[in-house]
């Protein structure tokens, strides 16, 4: 199987993202939404990944219910302002 970026394979076939991997891509996805853009260089599919990768440590019972109780939240809003 081949690595994606920011993977690493730590032993007998187990893959982790790394942190550092799923930290930049956030940061840089946050520092682009700023100005109402988007970086052209990370796909959804990447945020994805380093989302689910920072949800590792994340003490909520069902961290992918929240995270998409948190989207809903946010998209319900947004287009609740700008209709």
């Amino acid at each position: 199987m081949e690595l994606l970026p920011g993977e690493q394979e730590v032993s007998n076939g187990i893959i982790i993202t790394e942190r550092s991997w799923a930290a930049e891509i956030i940061s840089k996805v946050g520092g682009h939404t700023d100005y109402g853009s988007y970086p052209h260089d990370v796909s959804a599919f990447d945020l994805g990944r380093a989302v689910g990768r920072s949800l590792t440590n994340c003490n909520e019972d069902d961290p992918i219910a929240e995270l998409t109780r948190g989207l809903n939240h946010y998209y319900s809003v947004r287009h609740r302002n700008f209709d």
